[in-house]
C-alpha cells in the first residue's frame, strides 16, 4: 500500500465510479475519506495520525494480511452463497 493511501473499506472519492479506480484516475485520498475512516476506525494504522505507530510496530503487517484474507474469504462465501440462492 502506498504511503498516502488509506486501507479499505472507505467511501469512494465523491463523484467517481469503480472504473475511475481501475483506470488509475483516482490519485489521492480526499478529506471526506479520511474523515470517514477516522470516524469509523480511529485506530486504523493508515490514518495520518497513526502512521508513526505503524512504523514503530512491524507486527501490524501480520494482522493486516490476515484481516485481508478473512475479508476476501467472507466476500467469496457471500458471493457463492447468493449465486446458489442461499444465505450466509
Amino acid at each position: 500500500m502506498g504511503e498516502a493511501m488509506l486501507a479499505a473499506p472507505h467511501p469512494m472519492v465523491p463523484g467517481t465510479v469503480d472504473d475511475d479506480y481501475y483506470r488509475g484516475d483516482v490519485l489521492k485520498v480526499v478529506e471526506e475519506q479520511t474523515d470517514w475512516v477516522r470516524e469509523n476506525r480511529p485506530e486504523d494504522p493508515t490514518l495520518p495520525e497513526n502512521r508513526g505507530m505503524r512504523e514503530e510496530n512491524p507486527e501490524h503487517r501480520k494482522t493486516e494480511h490476515s484481516d485481508a484474507r478473512l475479508n476476501v474469504a467472507r466476500h467469496q462465501t457471500a458471493a457463492t452463497s447468493s449465486w446458489r440462492g442461499g444465505s450466509i
